[in-house]
């Protein structure tokens, strides 16, 4: 069994006999779980991932799994916590080092790292889901990077538990680098539904999750949005990451709701653009961003400035809505 994975024999070891009351036990769950945050999590929203992350998150899930073992007292307090995040997207030092060393599956030719996000993957949602379903309901968010590494079935799975998990507030998918990946996904993903989602993050290739995903609130494009992906509206009231200059024709129509718009993909984007937001007629704030890779002079941060506040003074007047134009600076693009 992987690091950081807990068996339910284990979990029942745990649960089992009276409660430590001394010592490190003894601590108030508000101080543990305020030591707990200390260690990184994987942030939301996240830009583009074409493969695994930092080991400091794998890191972070060993320790949070370990501490949770450890007695009763720290296992009742840190369940929901550990829980809380579903994340296959980081290695263990081992195989971050080999993570370029190919490997031959049923679907061909794939990477050791692919791999090893699947099989952690597969085991977080066995656990939630059939070992112990009652940790279904403490499930946030679930952040995964999908490789070439048996891609059909691992997607299947990924639809299958996401409907199980009542409380499920966030999804970040990664991985539309491999064509192998988007000609499975959409077939994956056919017949389910996950209300509870409120934000989703996603490459503008993956167009199906904003059909499976009707609630959700917050979108964050991780790469181009194709003009094929227009033809579904959605609820959004946020639209952020890389929002290109040739789809703000198409916000108003598609999305209606739209109250946030974050412009920090600034290639090609011109003031006379912003005068197809007038659709939006709930638009309430426009932030621009400049980023690394996105430089732009001074000049041209004020223009865009200029034309983001002109846009929307000529939207319908509302008493009891401020709109502003933010401008500020992401250093880590």
């Amino acid at each position: 069994m992987a690091a950081g994975i807990i068996s339910p024999r284990t979990q029942e070891a745990a649960c089992s006999g009276p409660a430590n009351t001394t010592g490190l036990a003894a601590l108030p769950p508000e101080l543990l779980l305020e030591i707990v945050e200390y260690f990184p999590s994987f942030p939301v929203p996240c830009s583009f991932l074409a493969g695994p992350v930092d080991r400091a998150l794998f890191d972070r899930q060993v320790t949070l799994r370990t501490l949770s073992q450890l007695c009763r007292s720290f296992r009742h307090t840190l369940l929901p916590y550990v829980w809380r995040h579903i994340e296959a997207c980081s290695l263990n030092s081992a195989t971050f080092q080999a993570r370029r060393r190919p490997i031959w599956g049923t679907d061909g030719h794939s990477w050791l790292w692919e791999k090893e996000i699947a099989v952690a993957l597969r085991r977080q949602l066995e656990i939630v889901t059939i070992h112990n379903p009652s940790y279904a309901v403490h499930v946030q968010t679930v952040s995964v990077v999908i490789g070439r590494y048996s891609t059909r079935d691992l997607l299947h799975e990924l639809a299958r538990c996401l409907a199980l998990m009542p409380n499920l507030k966030t999804l970040q998918y990664h991985g539309d680098h491999s064509l192998r990946v988007r000609s499975y996904a959409p077939s994956a993903f056919v017949g389910y539904s996950y209300p509870s989602i409120r934000t989703v993050v996603m490459s503008g290739r993956q167009h199906f999750l904003r059909h499976v995903c009707p609630e959700v609130r917050h979108l964050h494009l991780t790469g181009r949005w194709g003009a094929s992906n227009h033809e579904h509206i959605i609820r959004a009231e946020r639209l952020t990451g890389m929002v290109h200059y040739w789809m703000i024709p198409e916000l108003g129509k598609y999305l209606p709701d739209l109250k946030f718009l974050q412009l920090r993909t600034l290639e090609g984007l011109e003031p006379k653009h912003l005068q197809h937001l007038l659709g939006c007629h709930k638009l309430e704030v426009i932030e621009i961003v400049e980023t690394r890779a996105n430089r732009i002079t001074l000049v041209e941060m004020q223009e865009l400035a200029n034309a983001a506040k002109d846009l929307l003074a000529q939207l319908p007047t509302d008493k009891d809505v401020r709109r502003v134009v933010k401008v500020r600076q992401l250093r880590d693009s």
